[in-house]
């Protein structure tokens, strides 16, 4: 009998090592006698890829074949095995002991039949055995293959647990990934700057983005058979445009972990605020206050509603589709037989500082590059997270498991019903949670006529209130005892009082507030560090609903002139304007501001004292202001301060006295000048000429010549110290996916010497 000893299921194109197909499928009804017709075409494109095939020797007994396996005459010796086998070690090497010929198939079907069998179980010889293999140069691949029975993910969760340095590529959803990324690259063996021994290569994703340590030693690429072609990751935020070309350069540095550029929460980095107010300024006095917002109330519902999201739906249904079956279509067929937009199709969802004010969605799935109405609810819920709860492990296990995972999985399950009771659920949590009082009303009534019941009523257990009231009171009485620690004082809290950093420090009455609201704004007002997540997606959900339907118009210009729009993303703003230590009370100026992406970061994420922009083309300039209209009311809605900003649109910054007045004034510029010419370049000295010494000019080209001698004619570049850089990581810029140089001068105070 032919021994098989490794098989793969899939799908082929061509024989396996040689075989002709027909030789191929005579082994397999040989090995499968069970099976009494021959398979069908189609069967032999899937049936399992016999990697190889050794004919054990014809002298010795079946007994003693050379695995040192007994042969099965029936399916109780079989099973008899199987059953011992389950209390002790399922790997292949305790199989091979047993079992002459491993039929995969048969094995699994008897072990789904078996009381004491469980999948995700492991026993002390396969932790073991997991161990060894996890520690001794193998990969999760190989651990799983010689694991075959046991769930996969148990399998990498045990594997990784004896060597974090390993990367599991197997989850059972999108957010069970996302948990293992924040639990691996917050483990004590990545901390510590340990590596183990021998340790290999690591495996990729399927997503094509591999997840490694920030390693100083260089990396060894995998070998070719062990790893797919990764394709580039392409933004689904700021650009559209795919990247053709792929260089090995490329491919290394998105292996990278980005700090500057988090998907999610779990991944998220924290900004230092620098003493600065990131919430409104009611937040930060003695008896705090959310200010009032304006809007209108409508009737029927009790709430106002923010549709910006689901009128972009509505205006471009060309680019999206229905979700599956169960929910709501897009068109409805109408009495006289017309098809029509569906206006039952729609889903609301509250704001947690203003439950009286809700955004509202069409639900629909984007055909291409546009906004995603499923990903922008779960986007939402983590952006309150990362305001509001941060810091809290158990608020954000609540964040991820509940409600962004369940949300998930009810859309890849088909159930409408349990989408509804998600965000029914949150609608309720948070009139529980806001500081602000507001009365239930069901803002969702349309869609309840498809899933035929009212909306539930859950109760505080069942929303975890407890929970969220108990983790803020530990924020707060962290943050406080950072402070103290900083100020070397010695204050007391009283248990029925709580400190608020208001402008004199005095105590709140425990009378005039309750005690979780006295906590949560606390907790906003003493935290000193906000989420970079966040403030990245309020940027973003603004974008989605300004510029991505729209930026085809952008594209309208002469190439190869100083016209052609290109956008800065927010990991290279983050990270240039960190490098050039931008703090609080520092101006910040881009000339060339495009819809005005780089101006509304520095001001939202560093907080800027001052952020302008100019741009000169008519229809960035029409976006930038409607971008700065809807963020603005966007952080109103978040409680978070609003921005000063000052734009210089639809004009050019050359010969531009009011631009230059402004620019002169600031700390910081950025100058995307990467297509600019030879005069351009020059009246951009001329305009920064006046810049106080210290000021930080970013620039993507160098604006010093190789042979450059100081001119004296009144330009900036006679007191240009320069620096050239190189972003760390790739997709920083829209025009390509590999790594950018990008300069950083430094006005002298005197002309330098260099120069001379």
């Amino acid at each position: 009998m032919a021994q098989i000893q490794g098989v793969e299921c899939g799908v082929f194109s061509n024989p396996p090592n040689g075989v002709g197909i027909n030789t191929y499928v005579d082994m397999h009804h040989t090995i499968h006698k069970e099976t009494p017709e021959p398979l069908t075409p189609s069967d032999t494109n899937s049936v399992m890829s016999i990697k190889s095939i050794v004919t054990p020797s014809q002298d010795l007994p079946e007994e003693k074949q050379p695995n040192g396996g007994i042969s099965i005459e029936n399916k109780e010796d079989l099973v008899s095995i199987l059953k011992d086998l389950v209390q002790v070690d399922l790997s292949m090497t305790s199989l091979r002991t047993k079992i002459d010929v491993i039929d995969g198939e048969k094995i699994q079907n008897i072990l789904n039949t078996l009381e004491e069998y469980d999948p995700e179980a492991t026993t002390v010889e396969e932790r073991q055995s997991i161990e060894k293999l996890a520690t001794s140069n193998h990969t999760l691949k190989e651990i799983r293959q010689e694991h075959p029975f046991r769930d996969d993910v148990a399998v990498d969760r045990l594997s990784t647990e004896f060597n974090p340095f390993l990367r599991r590529i197997k989850f059972k959803n999108n957010l069970d990934r996302l948990l293992y990324i924040s639990q691996w690259y917050t483990s004590s063996e990545f901390n510590a700057g340990k590596k183990p021994d021998g340790e290999i290569e690591d495996e990729a994703p399927t997503d094509g983005r591999r997840l490694r340590p920030r390693r100083k030693t260089k990396q060894v690429s995998p070998e070719p058979e062990k790893i797919e072609e990764e394709k580039p990751r392409t933004k689904r935020r700021r650009t559209k445009a795919t990247v053709k070309d792929e260089t090995p350069e490329s491919k290394d540095s998105g292996d990278k972990y980005n700090p500057f550029d988090p998907e999610n929460i779990l991944e998220d980095t924290f900004l230092p605020l620098h003493g600065r107010h990131a919430f409104a300024d009611s937040i930060y006095i003695d008896a705090p206050s959310l200010p009032p917002l304006v809007t209108n109330v409508e009737p029927k519902l009790g709430v106002s509603v923010d549709t910006s999201a689901s009128n972009l739906i509505t205006q471009h249904t060309k680019h999206y589709k229905n979700l599956p079956s169960s929910f709501p279509t897009l068109f409805i067929t109408n009495s006289d037989g017309q098809e029509v937009a569906n206006v039952n199709n729609r889903i609301r969802i509250r704001f947690l500082l203003y439950p009286m004010h809700c955004e509202e969605y069409v639900l629909a799935q984007p055909k291409s590059n546009q906004l995603d109405p499923v990903d922008e609810i779960i986007k939402f819920f983590q952006v309150n997270y990362g305001l509001y709860f941060s810091g809290s492990t158990k608020i954000r296990n609540i964040i991820v498991t509940n409600y962004c995972q369940k949300l998930r999985e009810a859309v890849d399950d088909d159930d409408l019903a349990s989408f509804v009771t998600i965000i029914d659920k949150w609608n309720q949590l948070v009139l529980h949670l806001s500081p602000n009082p507001s009365f239930w009303s069901d803002i969702n009534p349309e869609i309840r006529m498809y899933t035929k019941k009212i909306e539930e009523k859950f109760s505080e257990s069942d929303l975890k209130i407890n929970i969220f009231h108990t983790e803020i009171a530990k924020l707060v009485a962290k943050h406080q005892g950072d402070k103290q620690d900083k100020n070397q004082t010695n204050e007391t809290n009283d248990n029925d009082h709580t400190v608020i950093p208001g402008s004199n420090g005095s105590v709140l009455a425990g009378d005039s507030i309750s005690r979780y609201k006295r906590d949560f704004f606390c907790q906003l007002a003493s935290n000193q560090k906000i989420s970079r997540y966040a403030l990245h997606q309020i940027l973003s959900r603004v974008y989605a609903r300004v510029v991505s339907i729209s930026s085809n118009k952008l594209r309208y210009y002469k190439a190869f002139t100083a016209e052609v729009y290109g956008e800065l993303l927010p990991c290279f703003t983050s990270e240039v304007l960190t490098k050039v230590g931008m703090k609080p009370h520092h101006k910040f100026y881009d000339l060339g501001s495009g819809v005005g992406n780089t101006t509304l970061q520095a001001a939202l994420e560093f907080g800027a004292a001052l952020s302008g922009g100019c741009e000169l083309m008519a229809h960035a300039s029409k976006l930038t202001l409607e971008q700065s209209n809807m963020v603005q009311r966007n952080l109103s809605v978040f409680g978070l301060k609003q921005l000063n900003l000052e734009w210089a649109l639809s004009q050019s910054f050359a010969d531009n006295e009011q631009v230059r007045r402004t620019v002169i004034d600031c700390d910081i510029l950025i100058v995307n000048n990467y297509l600019f010419d030879a005069e351009l370049n020059y009246k951009v000295g001329k305009l920064l000429y006046g810049l106080r010494p210290g000021s930080k000019i970013v620039s993507l080209r160098n604006f010093i010549s190789p042979r450059y001698k100081a001119s004296f004619d009144d330009t900036v570049f006679d007191y240009l110290q320069v620096e050239k850089h190189e972003m760390e990581h790739n997709m920083s810029v829209s025009w390509t996916a590999n790594k950018v140089p990008y300069y950083i001068s430094v006005v002298q105070k005197e002309v330098c010497k260099q120069y001379l």
